[in-house]
């Protein structure tokens, strides 16, 4: 199986960079990982986002598409690596794409592509910080998975 994390626009806070960096190599002894970033559109606004005709992403088959919004389903570390288990058990599935999307929300499209909403607070966040929590906590899943000492209950 192959992890796949997407942000939706340019990085504004370079900084992040290593510590994301640091997270992607230490999965790698777990599972194939990529990162990726698709261009945002400059037309899309709050008034129009969720209507817009273009989707920002839709899945190949074999991949499982995770949206990461603040209106999705809160999990804690341990029922987030349950579910990152069931997701790898599963034959169908090749790839678990996690999609950060741009700062107005998803398209309808976009969102009926998805199999789950994965909300990491109920807070608003900057896709930045989102892209380096959802990096930690991948990583983190998958230390409760292996049972390594970096998950503290």
């Amino acid at each position: 199986m192959k992890i796949q994390v997407i942000r939706t626009g340019k990085l504004s806070q370079t900084s992040l960079v290593p510590l994301v960096n640091e997270y992607r190599k230490r999965l790698t002894s777990f599972v194939k990982v990529d990162d990726l970033e698709i261009k945002a559109d400059a037309k899309r606004d709050k008034r129009n986002a969720s209507k817009s005709r273009d989707p920002i992403y839709l899945p190949e088959p074999g991949e499982f598409l995770v949206l990461l919004d603040e209106r999705g389903r809160a999990l804690d570390s341990a029922t987030f690596a349950g579910h990152i288990t069931q997701w790898m058990d599963d034959p169908s599935i090749k790839t678990v794409t996690f999609l950060i999307g741009p700062p107005y929300g998803f398209d309808d499209a976009t969102r009926a592509a998805a199999k789950f909403t994965w909300s990491l607070s109920s807070l608003t966040m900057p896709s930045d910080l989102a892209w380096l929590m959802c990096w930690e906590q991948i990583y983190r899943a998958f230390t409760i998975i292996k049972g390594m000492p970096y998950h503290h209950d």
